[in-house]
């Protein structure tokens, strides 16, 4: 195996790990932003449950006001009738309290179903709020774990690109650009051994010429079907 073909492969093996790295540092922020994401879906929900609980209770209480309404009416109107001059009149009044009767028992039951969802909501409010407060712990203790995280690899990441930077130093230029193109544009592995005239990067066969040129190592050659830089120790 040629210097060139050497060089190389120890800068592919660099770049595998430098790939590693900088896919830890961006998956970092993500996983933050999923319990970010999290945080915020209860806090809405919190939010809701809180809004519902206190629309539904001043429902209750207006609807308690409107039964202590009718109370006034009816208590009115029991006073008038015990001082009806006829009976005619004393049957009026009695219908007519009958009747607020039957408007005071709707009131009350929507009052109670008003108070129940309320006391249900609050109590779910109470739940989301318990959630909100241990993410939130979560999320601060996630956060500053990230943060060394981020300080060790940035600091391997530096470490790295210096290596990588004096490995490269030397390389021919066309090798040089043909593998930071292809280093660009498909990722690792760049490099593909020739072994029994098939490339190990898509296992398809090769022509002799393009192994023979390979195994030279003299001239950049590439793999006709997975556009890999080819390299050959043996024909």
């Amino acid at each position: 195996m040629n210097k060139v073909i050497e060089k190389l492969l120890s800068v592919q093996e660099l770049d595998v790990e430098i790939i590693e790295v900088k896919r830890k540092l961006a998956g970092g922020p993500a996983r933050l932003k999923d319990d970010e994401d999290r945080l915020e879906r209860h806090r809405e929900s919190l939010a809701v449950a809180a809004r519902t609980a206190k629309e539904a209770l001043r429902v209750a209480e207006r609807k308690n006001g409107e039964v202590d309404a009718v109370d006034e009416k009816i208590n009115g109107l029991g006073a008038k009738m015990n001082t009806a001059r006829t009976n005619k009149e004393y049957e009026a009044f009695k219908t007519e309290i009958a009747g607020h009767k039957a408007d005071r028992e709707i009131l009350e039951e929507e009052a109670l179903q008003q108070w129940a969802v309320g006391e249900e909501r609050e109590a779910e409010a109470a739940l989301e709020e318990k959630k909100v407060k241990a993410i939130e712990v979560e999320l601060a203790a996630a956060r500053e774990e990230w943060q060394r995280e981020a300080v060790v690899l940035e600091s391997k990441l530096g470490e790295l690109d210096e290596v990588r930077r004096a490995r490269l130093n030397g390389l021919p230029p066309m090798w040089l650009m043909s593998y930071e193109r292809l280093l660009k544009s498909q990722g690792t592995p760049v490099l593909a051994p020739v072994v029994d005239q098939y490339c190990q990067g898509c296992q398809m066969s090769l022509s002799i010429h393009d192994v023979t040129r390979a195994w030279k190592g003299a001239e950049v050659v590439k793999c006709r079907h997975c556009n890999r830089i080819l390299y050959a120790e043996t024909l």
